[in-house]
């Protein structure tokens, strides 16, 4: 146990905590680059690295974990240390302390997508527009119209042998479950690839993240039209980050990234709370 004296504390809006915290959240965090942030505050007071690493659970009757202050190692059961199975990309952040990474291209089954706009994947001036986001408050994954319609065209190509149902909103590409078998990824669709900067930086999305039951035997494609609302090209929701480990480390300017824990036979729950860290 640490006593911190002097912390600073913030007040969030009574609408967030109304209406968008899922129920038995007792409150927020601020994560965001700004001094009054968790990872900030507990760097100043207690001298600890300005990082935080994030593993958002599956289920929402699981717990999560977030590391703060360090590098790793990351100890889940059954002893799988997944600080090593990081990749990296650059992490600039915005005039509105919004963390921002660059997606070059995206690919579906390993095929460019056609007729993307890639001007508006990248982002020179942070704050005017474009570029890729986080936010921990939308549950999926808001795309700029042309990039959402793009993608879902292309997925769909994928499968034009699978029959398509009416969309359930807010999705826009819905199936009959039964046509797609079970893998430990997830329904076994087309793979969605985000080539990031740096050396093979690539967010690799599986069923497990790309597609939801939006209602029983009816899986959608998990992102939503956006239109030109967002001031970002593509903000990352939590389904998206869901059993995906994230090292913001704003020291060296990184994000760290893993593929689906469930791949290395483990999951965000399975955090080791004996272990060292």
């Amino acid at each position: 146990m640490v006593q911190i004296k002097d912390y600073l504390f913030t007040c969030a809006p009574s609408a967030l905590v109304e209406l968008r915290l899922p129920k038995g959240v007792q409150g927020v965090v601020g994560l965001a680059q700004a001094p009054i942030a968790l990872q900030n505050e507990l760097a100043s007071k207690l001298g600890l690295k300005p990082i935080f690493t994030m593993c958002i659970p599956s289920t929402t009757s699981a717990n999560g974990v977030i590391f703060l202050g360090s590098d790793g190692p990351y100890s889940f059961l059954p002893g799988i240390d997944v600080s090593k199975n990081l990749k990296y990309t650059p992490l600039t952040i915005d005039p509105f302390d919004q963390y921002y990474i660059n997606v070059k291209a995206i690919k579906i089954n390993r095929k460019p997508v056609p007729g993307l706009n890639t001007s508006l994947l990248s982002v020179n001036d942070t704050g005017s527009g474009g570029g890729t986001t986080f936010n921990t408050l939308l549950p999926y994954t808001i795309l700029e119209g042309s990039i959402f319609k793009a993608i879902t065209s292309f997925f769909a190509k994928q499968l034009s042998k699978v029959p398509k149902v009416k969309p359930i909103l807010p999705y826009g590409l819905c199936y009959e479950s039964k046509h797609f078998s079970s893998t430990r990824l997830g329904p076994r669709v087309p793979r969605i690839d985000l080539e990031l900067e740096g050396h093979n930086a690539v967010w690799s999305i599986f069923g497990l993240n790309s597609m939801v039951e939006a209602q029983p035997g009816v899986l959608c494609l998990a992102f939503v039209d956006g239109g030109i609302q967002y001031r970002a090209t593509v903000t990352i929701g939590t389904y998206q980050m869901r059993d995906i480990p994230l090292k913001f480390d704003l020291g060296k300017s990184t994000l760290g990234f893993g593929g689906p824990l469930s791949g290395l036979r483990t999951h965000c729950q399975n955090f080791n709370f004996t272990s060292a860290v």
